[in-house]
């Protein structure tokens, strides 16, 4: 069954967080300078994994009692943003899709990623997939465009803490849960 995700402002431009300008303005070179493709993700995927030697993942160490905090680090006109996410252990997202382009990079910890799939399109989703994602491992996903329900998945945290950091081609917040 699915469900319209519906949290906060998704049209809200946020100004980049300071101290990371030069990461976000890179992102965005790299999107508005290349088709949105395999070659794409990979470069995105090798720009989020440099993030730790350059930045102190501990500034988001958030410590709260929901699922995971959202620490947006920038978010473009057209729709582009890059979150660093922070979990931890036991702790899971809902099952929910993303917009055409969701990228997620782990950059310390462990996290599982579990991902279905809707194959007739009427929100009954089947798990097709699980993998645990340690530490400098980047994925993405190429959906289609104009679609919140791309790349369906859930994350749970497996280590003590986690730091992952997300790329997506429109708000996040705009995509579809799904209950099982």
């Amino acid at each position: 069954m699915k469900l319209e995700l519906t949290v906060g402002n998704p049209n809200e431009i946020i100004p980049v967080k300071p101290g990371y300008e030069d990461f976000f303005e890179e992102l965005m070179k790299l999107v508005r300078t290349h088709n949105l493709d395999k070659q794409l993700g990979e470069e995105l995927k090798r720009l989020a994994l440099t993030f730790p030697a350059y930045y102190d993942l501990d500034a988001f160490d958030i410590l709260s009692s929901n699922q995971y905090e959202r620490s947006l680090i920038g978010k473009d006109a057209s729709g582009w943003e890059a979150i660093i996410m922070t979990w931890r252990k036991g702790r899971q997202s809902s099952i929910h899709g993303h917009p055409q382009f969701a990228a997620y990079n782990m950059l310390k910890g462990r996290l599982q990623l579990e991902i279905f799939e809707d194959a007739q399109g009427d929100g009954n989703i089947t798990l097709v997939n699980t993998l645990e994602i340690d530490e400098n491992t980047g994925l993405y996903a190429i959906g289609e465009s104009n679609a919140m329900s791309n790349h369906i998945h859930r994350i749970s945290c497996l280590s003590d803490i986690s730091y992952s950091l997300h790329i997506y081609s429109d708000d996040a917040r705009k995509g579809f849960t799904y209950s099982v």
